[in-house]
């Protein structure tokens, strides 16, 4: 059994840029620097040949995208069809009244990726970022809204780690103040060097039914205040649900670099749009040997870990 892939992706996840101005240390960023911006060759392609097939565009990835020269450029190609979705993931610390005017009107998702509601443990796990300006941001976007489109979005991502586990509900307030629509609470994963990851884990922690039950009432908390909430525990043996994830059918996660893979939570390369067209890759051998695998359920361990909505472990 083989299931061809459409001529396009109906989903492109792109990272406009691995650069970032943060250094959480819930990321690689917070250990190491590196970063490069998706170049102009890059960008022609995502805008002349994949933006418009796609349904359904993303932008995020290890760096903040508000930092790419391009990105007005390729928000503007994205946002030019009023049916596509657009779903922007920042820091916050770059949002502009003219960028906020923008979003607003689109058909769009904005999250912000925020920590906590406190500005000492933001200082902890952000140390150079801004808490102030991030705040600021938050209330501008709120006071926007009121002008928005219908279709407009606001969520904030939380990472959840040893030094947050307790601010779910505070999270909870300030999402709720700030009248974001949804709340994601996503326990830390182990993306930074081992000895900051056993400081940062929650998953062997010992009061740990204390937690998974203060994440529950957390839950009630949010539905009480009629804010979505969702939280993705962190496991390395998730239960597969389902046999099949759409991911290496209809999506695509475009790196800075060029490199394709199908998505972001797998980490493994397909191509590279530097060296190769966009069609060699996707109805490739190494792409096509992946979907088969999983059609005959020999699953990539990442899959088994998958923290998004359409992967294995999710109904």
């Amino acid at each position: 059994m083989n299931l061809p892939p459409l001529t396009y992706p109906e989903r492109i996840h792109v990272e406009l840029t691995s650069k970032c101005n943060f250094k959480c240390i819930t990321c690689r960023h917070g250990y190491e620097s590196y970063g490069e911006n998706l170049n102009e060759y890059l960008s022609g392609i995502l805008i002349n040949e994949l933006i418009p097939h796609a349904s359904e565009i993303e932008l995020q990835g290890t760096g903040e995208s508000l930092l790419n020269p391009n990105f007005e450029k390729v928000f503007d190609a994205a946002a030019e069809n009023e049916y596509r979705r657009l779903n922007l993931i920042t820091n916050a610390s770059l949002l502009t009244d003219d960028l906020i005017k923008r979003f607003i009107k689109s058909n769009m998702q904005l999250t912000v990726s925020l920590d906590d509601s406190d500005k000492a443990k933001f200082n902890l796990q952000r140390p150079n970022g801004n808490f102030d300006v991030v705040i600021n941001n938050l209330h501008r976007v709120q006071a926007a809204r009121k002008n928005a489109n219908k279709a407009f979005s606001f969520t904030i991502n939380m990472v959840c780690s040893q030094l947050t586990r307790n601010s779910v509900h505070k999270m909870i307030d300030l999402a709720y103040s700030a009248d974001v629509d949804f709340l994601f609470v996503s326990e830390v994963r182990p993306c930074m060097p081992d000895n900051a990851w056993q400081k940062l884990r929650l998953d062997n922690i010992e009061d740990r039914p204390a937690f998974d039950d203060y994440i529950a009432r957390c839950a009630r908390y949010a539905e009480s205040k009629k804010l979505g909430f969702r939280f993705n525990k962190y496991s390395e043996n998730k239960t597969i649900r389902k046999k099949l994830c759409v991911a290496p059918w209809k999506h695509i996660f475009l790196y800075a670099n060029g490199d394709l893979t199908a998505c972001c939570e797998l980490n493994r390369k397909f191509g590279c749009l530097q060296a190769e067209n966009f069609q060699s890759i996707w109805n490739g051998e190494a792409l096509n040997v992946f979907r088969s695998n999983m059609l005959m359920g020999e699953f990539d361990p990442h899959c088994l870990n998958c923290c998004l909505s359409w992967g294995l472990p999710y109904e």
